[in-house]
C-alpha cells in the first residue's frame, strides 16, 4: 500500500505507535477486573476481546485483500529465514531485554506496597511509545532502516538503565523514567520491521514477518522469565539487565547491517 520509502517508514512506525494502545488500555483493564472481581475475570475478558477482535479485523481485511502480484517465491523457507539470522537476532535481543524490564514494574510496585500501581506505570511507559511513534511518524527519515536501527536500540538501552536508578526515588521518579524509556520503542521497532521487509526474500515477506513476531514474542517471554528470577534479588538487577542484553541487540544490529 505504501507509495514510496518515506510512506513506507511511516506505516511501519504508525504500526508499530497504534500497538502501544493496547498495552497502554490492556494493563489498566487488567488491574480493574482484578480489583473488581480477581483474576478470573481479567483472564475470561482476555479471551472475549481476543475473539472478538480476530473477527473484527477478519471483516475490515476482507475487501482490501487482493492476490500479489509476484509469483510464489522459489527460494525454500529455511534459506529465506537463515538470510535473516542477524537481524532476528537483533530483534530477539532487543525483546528479551525489554521483557526483563517490563517484569521489574511489578517488582517495584510490590516492594512499595502498592500493587495497583502496575497497571498505570506500564501504561505510561507504552504512552512515552506512543508519543515516541507519533512523532517519529511524522520525521523524514535521511538514513535507511539499517542504518538508523543500531542507534536507536542503543537509546532504548539508556532509557531502561535510567529505569534502573529511577524507581529507587519512588514510583513518580519510575513514572517519568518509564516515559523517557519508551519514547524510542515505537520508532526503533518500525526501523526492525524495516529492515525486515528490505531484506525478505520476494515472494516470502509474510513469513518474514511472521516469524519477527515469533522472535519478538519468544523473547519477551524469556525476558520475563531471567527477570522474573533477577526481581528476587532486587528490581534494579532486572532493568540493569534488560539494559545490557538492549545494548546486545544494538551491537547485533548493528553488524547485521
Amino acid at each position: 500500500m505504501a507509495v514510496d520509502e518515506h510512506h513506507l517508514d511511516s506505516l511501519y512506525t504508525h504500526d508499530a505507535t497504534w500497538q502501544e494502545l493496547i498495552f497502554i488500555a490492556g494493563p489498566a483493564l487488567v488491574g480493574v477486573l482484578v480489583a473488581v472481581s480477581g483474576p478470573s475475570a481479567s483472564l475470561a475478558a482476555a479471551a472475549g476481546l481476543g475473539v472478538i477482535g480476530a473477527a473484527v479485523f477478519a471483516w475490515i481485511i476482507r475487501p482490501l485483500w487482493e492476490p500479489h502480484p509476484q509469483p510464489a517465491s522459489r527460494v525454500p523457507l529455511g534459506t529465506s529465514l537463515v538470510a535473516l539470522a542477524g537481524p532476528y537476532a537483533a530483534l530477539f535481543a532487543m525483546a528479551f531485554g525489554l521483557g526483563m524490564a517490563e517484569v521489574g514494574v511489578p517488582a517495584v510496585a510490590i516492594l512499595e506496597d502498592n500493587r495497583a500501581a502496575s497497571g498505570w506505570l506500564l501504561a505510561i511507559w507504552s504512552a512515552g511509545s506512543l508519543v515516541g511513534g507519533l512523532v517519529g511518524a511524522r520525521v523524514a527519515w535521511r538514513r535507511g532502516p539499517a542504518d538508523r536501527w543500531p542507534g536507536l536500540i542503543t537509546a532504548v538501552a539508556i532509557g531502561t538503565a535510567t529505569v534502573a536508578i529511577g524507581w529507587q526515588f519512588g514510583l513518580g521518579w519510575l513514572a517519568v523514567t518509564l516515559f523517557v524509556a519508551g519514547l524510542g520503542l515505537a520508532p526503533t521497532l518500525a526501523a526492525g520491521y524495516g529492515v525486515i521487509g528490505e531484506r525478505a526474500t520476494p515472494g516470502r515477506r509474510t513469513d518474514a514477518f511472521a516469524w519477527t513476531t515469533t522472535f519478538l514474542l519468544l523473547g519477551i517471554g524469556g525476558g520475563t522469565a531471567v527477570g522474573g528470577v533477577l526481581a528476587d534479588a532486587s528490581p534494579t538487577w532486572t532493568f540493569a539487565g534488560g539494559a545490557l542484553v538492549t545494548l546486545g541487540a544494538a551491537v547485533a544490529a548493528h553488524r547485521a547491517r
